[in-house]
């Protein structure tokens, strides 16, 4: 009786013994969860999802750490990406840090596409902040409110081949402005020859006239007169000063600046009895 009771405890021991054994097989077997092994890093790297999914694939085994990292959302690309944009059928500028795809607005560019291609596949900025030459005047506010419509993203900071920054060419002799006295605005007073002074600076407006959304018959009545306040007012109309958009046209009907000299006549501000008869 007293063997049978020993031959059973002896069982019972055995399986508690054999239960453990496995059970200590089994963990050790079982897959570490993603990052518990992420030991012995640098403080706050684990904060970039990235870098620890790279970290944890390459200690098991090294899957997907050949794989490509993820595309940055709105990275307009590295310096060299950009680079390869430099032709007017795919033209990539950079401005301020910021990735432009100007291709599309180089046809409607008021200074001409040849203003703009020089600098494609390069940092523009300051080209685009001083209208191409050293030393010449930044570009509009309505032409920086027209940038958003062609941004693609800002310039990644992992680039890692250099960007051309076009230099700046030496600006052309400066070109001599025209002077033009009263007397000589005021003789062109008619719609088949209608100037207009604007600030100081003459402006033949005779072929915008029929392109003029208001109509030509508002701007006759200001032929050959300085239509400052007309231009600020809407006609004095107290309709409010002109856009953007009309004030970045101004410079393709420029001619000249008025000269203190008189000529002889005094020009009128505003209405003038009898303008725009031819």
């Amino acid at each position: 009786m007293g063997t049978l009771r020993k031959i059973s405890l002896f069982v019972v021991v055995l399986g508690i013994f054999l239960v453990a054994i496995g059970g200590i097989v089994f963990f050790a077997r079982q897959p570490k969860p993603a990052g518990q092994h992420l030991t012995n890093l640098p403080s706050g790297i684990l904060d970039n999802p990235t870098t620890a999914t790279q970290i944890t694939d390459a200690q098991n085994g090294g899957v997907g750490a050949a794989a490509s990292s993820p595309s940055v959302a709105g990275s307009g690309g590295t310096s060299s990406q950009v680079s390869a944009h430099d032709t007017s059928s795919s033209c990539w500028i950079i401005i301020l840090g910021k990735v432009y795809d100007v291709t599309n607005f180089l046809s409607s560019h008021p200074g001409g596409i040849s203003a703009i291609t020089p600098y494609c596949g390069k940092d523009a900025t300051s080209a685009f902040q001083t209208h191409g030459y050293a030393g010449g005047a930044n570009h509009s506010a309505y032409a920086y409110s027209l940038l958003p419509s062609y941004y693609i993203g800002d310039l990644s900071s992992s680039a890692t081949a250099s960007i051309s920054t076009t230099s700046i060419p030496k600006p052309p002799p400066a070109p001599v402005v025209a002077k033009f006295s009263d007397a000589q605005v005021i003789a062109h007073h008619t719609r088949s020859s209608c100037w207009i002074v604007i600030f100081g600076r003459v402006y033949d407006v005779t072929s915008f006239l029929t392109v003029h959304p208001g109509g030509a018959s508002i701007i006759i009545s200001y032929c050959g007169t300085d239509a400052t306040v007309a231009f600020q007012t809407h006609g004095e109309a107290g309709e409010g000063n002109h856009s953007a958009y009309a004030y970045s046209l101004l410079p393709s009907y420029y001619i000249g600046d008025l000269s203190t000299s008189t000529g002889g006549g005094t020009l009128h501000k505003g209405l003038l009895p009898g303008a725009g008869d031819d």
